[in-house]
């Protein structure tokens, strides 16, 4: 089998190649791939310097998987829909390596904005994130920038969110999880606001003890925010039972990390926060509003 020379499916600097002789499937498989992307994997809200990513998918007798800071090659057996969370995973992964040599790190988070700056709230699964993001939009006017992982960077003028996702995840599901559990929807635009960067204001991380509505800097919330990017890669997967090694170095990961944090809490609040989603989404917008 040989590779078409053109991708047959593009998101973002992401490129994806098939066999010259490809079903329906593969091309189907190749838009449920991306629709979970939407959720799990970041992308840049500008593409101008970023470099592109490869992804060839190749229908063989053998499965081998090959990659570099670049591209991924996956060589299947049988029906790639089988093999889409490995996919998923190797792509997030990758992915997530490259861009923190390029000191951008990544945060599942929702991320909203006042049209000038943004905040990142961050916290444990289903501590109400996306909720709150909901209530301040529905209430307050603010706009989503990021449904569920965010980038962030380090600029000369401050910390900015650089890219995120625009799918929300309905019901159950992880990466690394049954994604059947799971439907993605796209993002209502008009609730979302288009952006190429824009400033952090504060990263706010939902305390999981219910209490009444506080908000105030916390020990916890910046280790629960590195805590969030460490999370993020993993030392190896699994992809048909053969065990794939990172290529990373976990010590210079977390001091690179470690850093990152400590001078993001030293320029912007990173508070932690509890109430119910009314009397957070108030006490943010009273903080935050312009």
């Amino acid at each position: 089998m040989v590779l078409n020379t053109q991708p047959a499916f593009t998101r973002g600097s992401l490129n994806f190649f098939l066999n010259s002789e490809v079903d329906t499937s593969s091309i189907d498989a190749l838009g449920m791939i991306c629709d979970y992307l939407d959720v799990f994997e970041p992308s840049y809200f500008s593409y101008k310097n970023e470099v592109p990513f490869n992804v060839f998918l190749e229908m063989s007798v053998d499965i081998d998987v090959r990659f570099d800071k670049d591209s991924l090659m996956i060589k299947y057996v049988g029906d790639i829909v089988s093999y889409i969370p490995q996919i998923i995973l190797l792509l997030n992964q990758l992915l997530t390596i490259r861009r923190e040599s390029s000191s951008i790190y990544t945060v599942h988070g929702v991320a909203v904005s006042n049209g000038q700056e943004a905040l990142i709230i961050y916290g444990p699964q289903k501590s109400g994130k996306t909720t709150l993001a909901l209530a301040m939009q529905k209430k307050f006017g603010w706009k989503f920038v990021s449904t569920d992982y965010c980038l962030l960077e380090e600029g000369k003028g401050g910390f900015n969110l650089a890219g995120g996702t625009s799918g929300i995840a309905v019901r159950g599901g992880s990466i690394s999880g049954d994604l059947d559990a799971m439907s993605v929807h796209k993002l209502d635009q008009s609730i979302a606001m288009e952006v190429e960067s824009i400033p952090i204001k504060s990263l706010i991380m939902l305390s999981s003890w219910p209490s009444k509505a506080y908000a105030k800097e916390t020990k916890d919330a910046v280790m629960g925010l590195f805590n969030h990017i460490c999370q993020r890669v993993r030392l190896s997967i699994v992809f048909n039972e053969k065990v794939i090694s990172m290529p990373i170095d976990t010590q210079e990961l977390t001091d690179n990390r470690w850093e990152f944090v400590q001078r993001m809490s030293g320029a912007l609040d990173i508070l932690e926060i509890s109430g119910d989603t009314d009397s957070i989404a108030e006490l943010l917008d009273k903080k935050y509003s312009v």
